[in-house]
């Protein structure tokens, strides 16, 4: 069912549009900026969370924990000096061409974080 607008409500919602964009893009600004202030803070967590897994003995998970250790290091490495908007950008495009090695990955950390909280 379409409707014929009036002059005055089309510049309402064009109007409208133009404020939900300016507020949207301002938030998002907001987010990133705030988000670049803990990029040094969530490398230093990736590093803490690989020093913590490298050095407990796991028993049987051993290998995977050594694995998650070491890839926790090379985050760490790889957010260290990038901005959020790239991390962002990247991060869009490789779940665009790659959706389901992100799928396997949550499975993995969901995996390796009951069998971690399961001790």
């Amino acid at each position: 069912m379409q409707t014929n607008m009036g002059g005055q409500d089309k510049e309402f919602l064009d109007a409208s549009k133009e404020q939900v964009k300016r507020l949207g893009g301002g938030m998002r600004e907001h987010l990133l900026r705030s988000a670049d202030r803990r990029i040094e803070a969530i490398a230093k967590e990736f590093d803490h969370i690989g020093e913590d897994l490298g050095q407990h003995e796991h028993g049987a998970e051993q290998p995977v924990s050594e694995y998650v250790a070491k890839f926790a290091g090379r985050a760490a490495e790889f957010v260290r000096g990038k901005k959020t908007a790239d991390l962002v950008e990247l991060g869009r495009k490789e779940v665009s061409e790659r959706p389901g090695l992100l799928l396997a990955g949550l499975v993995g950390l969901g995996f390796l974080g009951a069998r971690m909280i399961r001790r």
